[in-house]
């Protein structure tokens, strides 16, 4: 046996290995092996799309589908262990693998894949196409696979508080999975998306009636994210002793499959139960419980909310320390977390214009021996896309997606382009930290998708504030930051006390809810810098909290 065929021969059985692993819920076995198999194919999903080409090459058709398979388990076990950038690299691996192979339904599953990863970190243009993508190849090959694309999209859209939208897709979706492989898990998933677009549109009782029917056709995977959808829907309408039922039995139904994200969720939910019940001492023990399985699982949105909602508790406990201990906490993991997935976004899109250039490539490649001519003009035509497309992936590195807003990054630099000039020049320099008081209450009291449209409202009223010169950014969940050149402290406390005022009135204008802002302003000093002029502005927003909240602080 030549090295060629022994690598092929070891390739198969390391995915034969994965995938048993993955079927019996083993996901880290599964990560394990599965990159074991990856480093026998010679495919590192970091290398150029033109590498994996060059492997792929060297691969029997059998060592190909293999390896098709070991990227499949990947994508999943990353998935469902709360890794959803690396199961999205997986699963574009795997797309191009498929697709590489000639193999369409592989490819249409690997789409399908792509566009659940591409929805949860919030890359909604490019779930969309990935999904529809899937849809149009299922329908011409596999018409009985349908449901899966059309819950998918219906996801993306109810995240994006298009309701209607999401509804129509999550009945199509329903209806398709009478006839699914999947039956049970697509039916289960169909009624959910259907719940949570009534619920979206404040329909609660249609609500609760799809849960319930989801809860009733679901495995075990489907009872326990249905039991946290009710158990949601409880705790809105203030039901608060069903709510804690729903979010018990959740805990006490696991699946395998979810179980530290389930359980996560589950504790969370329990602690704001009894938070708003009151009972406060009460609600510090699933908080508690929830941080340490989120940090030790990797579930760090999770383990962000928690860390908010335990900051929550000790202020009203008046253990202030304690408090700030958590809301830090709260900000170190939700801002990393947006810094990670900004680096991750940009590599996984450019990655994508790598492969969609490639593919275009490889077409101008077939055409140019019959025509020649119509290649050429292609090409051009390429090329023009392509500077398209690598503007707007600069655009999008230099910009928070949901508000439109510039980012963390845009704000640092121009911060430090304005402090040498005002350093230069001895002109005055302030910044302004903003952020919504009582952020997290909205989101549980009027849905996830309120809360991002009171953001955009705010990114608005902020904008409305503003000169030209001046610059307004997101850098966090619910905390924004503004730069004022060539203000001093009686200016940008003008700035401050409109920005309270404003954020107040276009919120309940457009979206109807009550929502105030703290304000924390720092005025350069002489031995200012970037980091220090921030942390003053920061620590006066503090201020501004523990003082009532709805102000500005100044000092």
């Amino acid at each position: 046996m030549d090295t060629e065929q022994y690598l092929d021969s070891k390739l198969l059985a390391l995915s034969e290995e994965a995938v048993r692993a993955l079927n019996a819920v083993r996901y880290e076995e599964t990560l394990t092996i599965g990159r074991q198999a990856l480093q026998a194919s010679g495919l590192d999903p970091s290398d150029t799309v033109e590498k994996w080409d060059a492997q792929l090459e060297l691969l029997a058709p059998e060592a190909r589908q293999a390896l098709g398979d070991v990227l499949t388990a990947l994508a999943i076990s990353s998935f469902r262990t709360g890794d959803y950038l690396n199961a999205l690299q997986f699963a574009q691996v795997e797309h191009h693998v498929r697709r590489f192979a000639g193999d369409d339904r592989g490819a249409a599953k690997a789409l399908l894949g792509l566009g659940w990863s591409y929805q949860t970190v919030g890359l909604y243009q490019q779930a969309l196409s990935s999904l529809f993508s899937a849809l149009a190849t299922f329908e011409r090959i596999e018409p009985n696979s349908v449901a899966g694309p059309l819950n998918g999209i219906a996801r993306v859209y109810l995240d994006l508080g298009q309701s209607g939208k999401a509804l129509s897709y999550a009945r199509r979706g329903l209806e398709a999975s009478r006839y699914s492989p999947q039956k049970q898990r697509d039916e289960s998933t169909s009624l959910r998306t259907v719940g949570q677009a009534h619920q979206a549109q404040g329909d609660q009782a249609a609500a609760e009636r799809a849960f319930k029917e989801s809860l009733e056709v679901s495995d075990a995977y489907g009872r326990a994210l249905a039991l946290l959808s009710l158990a949601e829907l409880y705790l809105e309408q203030q039901r608060y002793d069903e709510a804690v039922a729903a979010y018990q039995r959740s805990i006490a139904q696991l699946s395998p499959e979810l179980r530290e994200k389930v359980m996560c969720e589950a504790l969370l939910g329990l602690g704001q139960v009894y938070l708003a019940r009151g009972e406060t001492e009460r609600a510090l023990g699933p908080l508690t419980e929830a941080v340490a399985r989120g940090v030790s699982s990797g579930a760090v949105h999770e383990a962000a909310a928690a860390h908010h909602t335990m900051s929550r508790a000790f202020k009203e406990l008046g253990r202030y320390k304690e408090a700030l201990t958590h809301f830090e906490a709260y900000h170190e993991l939700n801002d990393r977390t947006l810094r990670q997935l900004s680096d991750r976004r940009t590599q996984i899109l450019t990655v994508q214009l790598e492969v969609e250039r490639l593919e275009r490539d490889r077409e101008i490649d077939r055409l140019r021996n019959v025509e020649l001519a119509r290649a050429y003009a292609e090409l051009s035509d390429l090329h023009q896309k392509l500077e398209q497309q690598a503007a707007r992936l600069e655009r999008l590195s230099r910009t928070d997606e949901l508000t439109g807003l510039p980012n963390r990054r845009s704000f640092e630099e121009r911060l430090t382009i304005e402090l040498q000039r005002a350093h230069r020049t001895g002109k005055p320099i302030s910044v302004m930290m903003v952020d919504l008081d009582d952020f997290k209450v909205i989101n549980d009291t009027f849905s996830h998708v309120v809360g991002d449209a009171v953001l955009r409202t705010t990114g608005q009223a902020l904008a409305d504030c503003m000169r030209e010169v001046d610059m307004c950014a997101r850098i966090g969940g619910e905390e924004f930051v503004v730069l004022l050149p060539e203000t001093g402290a009686v200016g940008a406390r003008s700035v401050g006390e409109k920005v309270v005022k404003r954020v107040r009135e276009l919120n309940l204008e457009l979206r109807g809810v009550d929502v105030t802002a703290s304000v924390g302003v720092a005025t350069l000093v002489a031995e200012d810098d970037e980091t220090s002029l921030v942390a003053r502005a920061d620590a006066n927003l503090y201020q501004a909290k523990r003082q009532g909240k709805n102000r500005v602080v100044q000092a």
